[in-house]
């Protein structure tokens, strides 16, 4: 079958019709859900307005948003109808002198948080234009390593985050301003090679 590279990342609309991937290019491979079945059909291939990698991907509501590792960027593109993506907003990340790993939107779909390869979360808020406001980035305490993988536990008070080398780091997450503060005791673990992390639905585990 054809190639599309080194998928990094995956979201699907909430309605279940479209998948999209990430493949540490300039492109965002676009794809339908067969309802029924469930089977992929590539629709399209969104490629972002500069040149970089794109790495995490993200969706929340009508609204795509990718982090490109090699370009300090995050792109956000507007949902069509169709499942196709067009260009919403380019969004330079303050630098911090390493590549971008991960996104993701809280449960809310008011902030948005970008992660690098030293352990630092940048902010944003979400307009409902889908359009990003810059809020402020947090380094964790201590450690290092590159920021794989974030998830919010369902009432969307704590944002739990791993890195490939010191651990996984939890914070308060703030709801009126998305203000991130790191929770007495983190970073939890030592282990290497943390690649991702998951809260269960009741956010017991």
């Amino acid at each position: 079958g054809e190639s599309f590279g080194w998928v990094n990342g995956m979201a699907v609309t909430a309605d279940g019709k479209y998948l999209y991937t990430t493949n540490n290019g300039t492109g965002i491979v676009e794809w339908s859900i067969n309802q029924s079945t469930g089977a992929l059909a590539q629709i399209g291939t969104y490629t972002t307005p500069t040149i970089g990698c794109t790495y995490g991907v993200t969706v929340s509501g009508n609204f795509l948003y990718t982090n490109e590792d090699c370009s300090y960027q995050v792109q956000v593109a507007t949902i069509g109808n169709n499942g196709l993506l067009s260009d919403l907003q380019t969004v330079t990340v303050p630098d911090t002198g390493s590549y971008l790993w991960t996104v993701a939107v809280d449960k809310s779909g008011k902030f948005l948080y970008v992660g690098d390869e030293s352990a630092t979360l940048t902010g944003y808020g979400i307009g409902a234009d889908g359009k990003l406001t810059y809020l402020a980035q947090t380094t964790r305490n201590g450690g290092d390593g590159d920021m794989d993988s974030m998830s919010f536990s369902a009432d969307n008070k704590f944002l739990y985050t791993t890195t490939d080398r010191t651990g996984t780091a939890v914070f308060a997450v703030n709801q009126s301003t998305g203000a991130l503060t790191e929770i007495a005791g983190s970073a939890f673990g030592t282990e290497d090679s943390y690649g991702s992390v998951v809260v269960d639905p009741s956010s017991s585990f």
